[in-house]
């Protein structure tokens, strides 16, 4: 809102860029390629995110990935990313990237995204994202993430998963 030259932000249920709310796939009852403690998350698709002939812009499905990847710490885990970042000082940057698209993402409400994981170690984590519209399949993404600490100087140092997040990451673990 603007009142007097100053822009203030309003939160309202009715806005549509609001925080997402997750959901464990198992509480849906669905399955698929994803394990069934999968997390789920659903986002909207905004018109800035899409470009001229009206479907999601490519690296625009990465920061959907990510937003997802947020989320899960907020509603599964003990620390939101956030605070996990900015108060322990623990971060999982990007170390791989692997995407297949399948289908456009449209500008049409919302995208389902599914979140699980495999291979995790001391210190790294694959995450694995599948983006729905309805029921169509419009991505999948492999994303190989490091548990980091920033230093000083502007680098990250590897360090091992706290014991927290590793149980979040193992209940998200796809079956071998």
């Amino acid at each position: 809102m603007l009142s007097d030259g100053v822009i203030s932000l309003q939160r309202s249920d009715d806005l549509p860029n609001l925080p997402p709310e997750g959901h464990d796939r198992r509480e849906t009852g669905s399955e698929g390629d994803f394990g069934e403690m999968a997390y789920e998350v659903d986002l909207p698709v905004r018109f800035d995110d899409v470009d001229a002939a009206g479907v999601v812009y490519y690296p625009r499905i990465l920061d959907m990935c990510h937003q997802a990847f947020e989320s899960l710490f907020s509603a599964r885990g003990n620390t939101p990313y956030h605070e996990l970042f900015l108060d322990q000082k623990i971060g999982f940057p990007a170390r791989s990237l692997e995407v297949e698209f399948l289908s456009p993402v449209e500008y049409r409400g919302a995208i389902t995204l599914t979140l699980s994981t495999s291979n995790i170690s001391t210190r790294s984590v694959q995450f694995h994202f599948e983006g729905r519209q309805g029921n169509k399949v419009c991505f999948r993404a492999k994303v190989g993430k490091v548990c980091c600490q920033p230093q000083v100087d502007g680098r990250f140092e590897s360090v091992e998963i706290p014991a927290d997040v590793r149980q979040l990451l193992v209940d998200l673990e796809e079956p071998a």
